[in-house]
This record gives structure tokens, C-alpha cells and sequence, in this order.
């Protein structure tokens, strides 16, 4: 999620990403914050300031048990987390 007033990102990994769009999409509607960590940028800007982002999907493999799938997905979720603190600090 990110608010476009001030750049920030907050990063989440989900097994099931319509699930996550459709609360996103709710907590707008509703202007009700989704996460708490969230909650000051939410209510200086509003719930319009913010989008909801893919950053990267990944399909789950008929092959892949479901503690399998949701083992890459938080794999996925460190790599980019590992990515953005690397580009906050200048270093690429």
C-alpha cells in the first residue's frame, strides 16, 4: 500500500491477493484505516492519498503444498523488503 502524498510503503505478502484488494478496497469505502501501523499517514491525508500495489504475483504450483506456496510467498515478501530498505539507504 502506498500513500501517494508522501512516497511511504508498507509492504504485506498475501496468499490471496483478491481478498487483500477487495479489504483495501472496503477500507476506503469505509475510510477506515487497514493497517494500524498506517493510522497517522490515514488520517493526515485520508483514504483517497492511498493505492494498493502488486509489486509481484506468484502462481501456486499444482505441485506446491499450501505451507509450501505460503513459505515462497513470504520468501518473495523478504526479498522486496531486503530491495527497499537497500534503495532507501542509497546504496543501488
Amino acid at each position: 500500500m502506498k500513500c501517494s502524498d508522501t512516497d511511504n510503503r508498507w509492504t504485506r505478502a498475501t496468499t490471496d491477493m483478491q481478498g487483500s484488494k477487495n479489504r483495501f478496497a472496503f477500507s476506503v469505502s469505509t475510510n477506515s484505516c487497514p493497517e494500524t501501523c498506517m493510522i497517522e499517514a490515514w488520517k493526515q491525508f485520508g483514504a483517497t492519498a492511498f493505492s494498493f500495489e502488486i509489486l509481484e504475483e506468484i502462481k501456486k504450483k499444482e505441485t506446491q503444498t499450501t505451507r509450501e506456496f505460503s513459505d515462497d510467498v513470504n520468501t518473495l515478501l523478504e526479498l522486496w523488503t531486503e530491495k527497499r530498505n537497500v534503495e532507501q539507504k542509497g546504496e543501488i
